[in-house]
């Protein structure tokens, strides 16, 4: 097992699963100008999940959010 985690906003539990979709990304709570296409996490799930990986997340808005690979 393997996970990243940080302390910065978390992600609303109803967007959870929506940062593995193609071009999407979270809510900006913040309104702090974010970079980025949305595909990252897409790529990412997609070459763990290829030879039998799982990738989930757990997160608590305002806490943080903690990515789990296995």
């Amino acid at each position: 097992m393997f996970y990243v985690k940080n302390t910065v906003r978390g992600i609303p539990e109803n967007e959870v699963e929506d940062v593995f979709i193609r071009f999407c990304r979270a809510t900006n709570v913040n309104k702090v100008p974010t970079f980025g296409a949305g595909l990252g996490l897409s790529i990412v799930k997609e070459l763990i999940e290829w030879p039998g990986g799982y990738i989930w997340i757990e997160s608590e808005k305002g806490k943080g959010t903690t990515f789990i690979l296995l």
